[in-house]
This record gives C-alpha cells, sequence and structure tokens, in this order.
C-alpha cells in the first residue's frame, strides 16, 4: 500500500503515478511492463475483521497502469 499525505490541496495526477509505479516496483510484478494499480481516497479503505495485519478491501477504485521500472527514478533522486 502506499498512502500519499499532502499538506495542502488534493494529491495530483502525478502523485498518483508516482505512487502506483512504487506500489508496482515494490510488488511481485516488479518485472513486468506494465502493472495495473488501483487506488482510491484514504476513506475508502478498511482492515479486514480478523484478517492479517495489513490486509484491506477498498471501494471507489480507479485503476492506473504503470511501468514498475519508472519507479528506479525516483528512487535514485537525492532529496
Amino acid at each position: 500500500h502506499v498512502i500519499a499525505k499532502k499538506v495542502e490541496g488534493k494529491a495530483t495526477s502525478e502523485d498518483i503515478r508516482r505512487g502506483a509505479e512504487l506500489a508496482a516496483y515494490f510488488s511481485f510484478a516488479r518485472h513486468s511492463g506494465k502493472v495495473p494499480v488501483d487506488y482510491t481516497d484514504v476513506a475508502n479503505v478498511k482492515p479486514v475483521p480478523g484478517g492479517d495485519p495489513g490486509r484491506v478491501y477498498y471501494s471507489h477504485q480507479k485503476t492506473i497502469s504503470v511501468n514498475p521500472q519508472e519507479a528506479k527514478k525516483l528512487l535514485s533522486k537525492q532529496f
């Protein structure tokens, strides 16, 4: 899961794309060309009752397809 917290305003399409690339890169699909990633507002994410830690369900999602290898550019930047 990736949760983006903005100091002001809503997440931009660029924020969503970057988060999706990071999620795909750190998933089992790291070596795939295009990976579909679901995203939604954090208010739509709920823990699965009795589920393992980190197990969630969500609603009102949209899907974006990203290349996980694009995350390497983000990870190599010096902040």
